[in-house]
């Protein structure tokens, strides 16, 4: 393959390509070895890209960062250092916003003894639709599980792929 046509590939796909012959030929597959398969393969295209790379992983540190201040209010772990204790109240550090001149997806942050009423209000409602998509992801992975229960349950060691064969195939109705 040409350099020039490297060079046009995007990381995500040159990362999607890696990741899909993996999953072809290995059983089980770890991140890493996806970025080594990649790398070995269009290490320029790596090089490239590296400045870009290290800002875009600090940013989404920094994103960790701020969400584990809007999170650090589990009672089972305890309050994190940087928890504010105010009154007993159940506040994280930092509470999370829609950014309104931002993406639809990013977040501002606002340290909870600066919040306003308004901004209790909006990041309770965060928070609800959080839970809410979450509920929703959990609901689809058990009607999936429970699609393929009646031939899994009975020979654990099959592949969802194998017992999917099975159903298609009318064995089960």
């Amino acid at each position: 393959m040409s350099t020039r046509r490297r060079r046009r590939q995007s990381l995500y796909g040159v990362l999607n390509e890696a990741a899909v012959a993996l999953l072809e030929n290995q059983h089980r597959v770890r991140p890493r070895e996806v970025v080594q398969r990649a790398r070995n393969l269009y290490a320029e295209l790596f090089e490239l890209e590296r400045e870009r790379l290290v800002m875009q992983a600090t940013e989404r540190i920094a994103k960790q960062v701020m969400k584990d201040l809007a999170e650090d209010d589990d009672e089972e772990r305890g309050p994190s250092a940087c928890q504010m204790v105010l009154l007993n109240l159940a506040l994280p550090t930092a509470i999370a916003l829609p950014d309104e001149d931002g993406a639809s997806d990013e977040f501002v942050y606002v340290r909870a003894d600066k919040a306003t009423w308004t901004d209790l209000l909006t990041g309770g409602g965060v928070r609800d639709r959080n839970v809410e998509r979450a509920t929703a992801k959990r609901d689809a992975y058990w009607e999936s599980v429970d699609y393929v229960r009646p031939i899994m349950e009975q020979r654990p060691g099959l592949t969802v792929a194998e017992a999917l064969r099975i159903i298609r195939r009318g064995s089960v109705a």
